[in-house]
């Protein structure tokens, strides 16, 4: 679970994410595998995310801003994330 903080003019939000990033990989096919291996075994929904795109780089910028430059330093283009609510950052 990840919370992400943020100053306003009325003192300090949180706002609480029911996410939480499960691997990085480099190819598409390594993602599916560890989907395969952990939908028995875990009670959320596994979601495979291209970060390639905008909008991929954006949902894990709001989970966890350091993962960014993780992924582009080693090379990673998808993160799988495991879901326990509807809600997406």
């Amino acid at each position: 679970m990840f919370f992400s903080y943020r100053k306003s003019p009325l003192g300090v939000a949180v706002r609480e994410y029911m996410v939480s990033i499960v691997g990085f990989y480099k190819s598409r096919e390594e993602a599916e595998k560890d989907i395969d291996m952990l939908k028995d075994k875990l009670s959320a929904e596994l979601k495979i995310i291209d970060i390639g795109y905008v909008e991929g780089w954006e949902k894990i910028a709001k989970l966890d801003p350091d993962s960014v430059n993780f992924a582009k330093e080693c090379g990673y283009r998808y993160v799988l994330l495991a879901l326990w609510t509807s809600s997406e950052p």
